[in-house]
């Protein structure tokens, strides 16, 4: 059985990663009234930039 994908950019996001995520932020904004702040996403976009940066440059260098 092939897992449900959604495709776009190139690559495949797992349907049931996504609903995760869903499902985290929607918990997480309910128990914290800080988390969707503007400060906040900022925050997580600094943290997780240079793991972003460098899982792209890997990928795209594995695809030449």
């Amino acid at each position: 059985r092939r897992p449900f994908t959604l495709r776009g950019l190139g690559g495949a996001i797992r349907l049931e990663s996504l609903i995760v995520l869903v499902v985290l932020i929607i918990g997480l904004s309910i128990a914290s009234p800080y988390f969707l702040s503007l400060s906040n996403a900022f925050n997580i976009l600094l943290a997780t930039s240079v793991i972003g940066i460098l899982g792209f440059a890997c990928f795209r260098r594995r695809r030449r």
